[in-house]
């Protein structure tokens, strides 16, 4: 199953995803999130926005962050594809442009 976050997002605008369980029970399986790929195309302006990913536990506190620079016009044959480790029960994306003026950008999450 995948999840889109964003699914080709104006990456001139602001994105704060909703929190998804990341190990949710449906219907008698356990289908946990094993990898999120993050994809954009079409940037233009400068290359400092980023993405954060963001994990918590009651989705409130953050307990862990890590970001990602937008920093070339387009990562189509090079994609970030990160392996997800069950250490937090919840997870959102959040994206700020910081200058970007056009292009697209997607995030999807893999359950198995």
């Amino acid at each position: 199953m995948i999840i889109r976050l964003m699914n080709n997002h104006a990456a001139n605008t602001p994105f704060s995803s909703k929190w998804v369980d990341v190990a949710p029970e449906m219907k008698g399986r356990n289908e946990k999130v094993v990898s999120l790929q993050i994809s954009w195309s079409g940037i233009a302006g400068p290359m400092t926005g980023h993405l954060m990913l963001v994990g918590s536990n009651d989705q409130s506190n953050a307990g862990y962050r890590k970001m990602y620079r937008i920093n070339s016009p387009n990562n189509f044959d090079d994609s970030e594809l990160i392996v997800i480790r069950q250490v937090f029960k919840f997870f959102k994306i959040e994206y700020i442009p910081v200058g970007i003026i056009s292009g697209q950008i997607s995030a999807h999450l893999y359950y198995k």
